[in-house]
């Protein structure tokens, strides 16, 4: 059936390297906060709200992707679920009221 002919399609695609395991189970900070779309401090009350901390990977080199720097790492789990907070809208709204009131201050 068609079915059948679309998963061999998938499994026969050949995967390339970072595409499974340690370097997609880990994102580094920096990768959380472009993904979120967020600014440090409102990531940082946003992982405290929700119970959120950084891990130390079991593999640092394959975590980063061949880099071995020391980084903050974060489960790319954890990071999927707070892409689906309702929190990140209001901390959005709330920065641009602050922006608002700025600009109208001065």
């Amino acid at each position: 059936t068609y079915h059948q002919f679309s998963i061999f399609r998938n499994e026969m695609r050949r995967l390339k390297k970072n595409e499974k395991g340690t370097a997609v189970a880990y994102l580094s900070q920096n990768q959380a906060l472009r993904r979120l779309q967020l600014g440090q401090s409102n990531f940082r009350r946003l992982c405290i709200l929700k119970g959120i901390y950084p891990v130390e990977p079991t593999n640092k080199k394959k975590a980063g992707r061949g880099n071995s720097q020391p980084k903050v790492f974060f489960f790319a789990k954890d990071i999927a679920f707070l892409a689906k907070e309702p929190l990140i809208e209001t901390f959005r709204t709330l920065r641009i009221h602050q922006r608002r009131l700025k600009t109208a201050r001065e």
